[in-house]
């Protein structure tokens, strides 16, 4: 199974990360950390599955088991608007730290992970991940 890890950078009003494994690297946007607050806050950092989503809102990548929460999903977005708890993924980032080219970013994580389950591992950046 396919192992990502998400290392993110942890501001005052977002997230953003580096999401790479074997063949991908794309920028991450998610919530501010607000102790896992469904709807308002990025998910704890730690090890997840994800499996192919073909029924979700999205129809990505669902992260399963997130503890206290529901319906975390990887999908496209350019602004932290347009999370609700969920992984944004884009190609960049500009100088507001929002994501660029965030429908080719979701369309290059498909190509790359196809309809296969992944482990995801979520930590705090380090300075050499950006």
């Amino acid at each position: 199974m396919k192992v990502l890890t998400l290392a993110r950078s942890y501001l005052e009003h977002k997230t953003v990360g580096v999401l790479s494994g074997k063949g991908i690297e794309l920028k991450t946007l998610e919530r501010p950390w607000l102790s896992n607050k469904s709807n308002i806050s990025c998910i704890p950092e730690g090890v997840y599955i994800v499996k192919r989503d073909k029924v979700g809102r999205f129809q990505y990548y669902a992260v399963q088991d997130v503890p206290g929460r529901f319906a975390i999903e990887f999908h496209a977005g350019n602004f932290v608007e347009h999370s609700q708890g969920c992984i944004l993924v884009g190609e960049g980032l500009n100088r507001e730290q929002d994501l660029i080219n965030s429908n080719n970013a979701i369309n290059k994580m498909v190509e790359s992970i196809g309809d296969n389950d992944f482990i995801l591992h979520v930590r705090a950046a380090n300075k050499d991940d950006f």
